[in-house]
């Protein structure tokens, strides 16, 4: 979970919530659209960011845990129920 490469994941995904957060309701209010394929790209990002908490592992106190079925577990438990909403 703290690799490098799993926080600049982190960071792409919260620039994506931020770019939707943005441009939803401005497409919403003054009827404009975002490209297609933004809208792709975005739909692709977080359908991938999905799969890869499934095997991103915890911290459970001061041990990582990175047994698969534990982190489907957690996952499921979680934040699978935010993601699919």
């Amino acid at each position: 979970p703290n690799h490098r490469v799993r926080v600049t994941w982190d960071m792409c995904a919260l620039f994506c919530i931020l770019f939707e957060c943005v441009t939803l309701p401005l497409t919403m209010c003054f009827n404009t659209s975002i490209p297609e394929t933004v809208h792709s790209i975005s739909t692709i990002f977080f359908a991938v960011d999905i799969l890869l908490n499934f095997a991103t592992g915890y911290f459970h106190g001061s041990l990582l845990v990175m047994r698969r079925l534990w982190l489907t577990k957690r996952y499921l438990k979680t934040w699978c129920l935010l993601d699919f909403a």
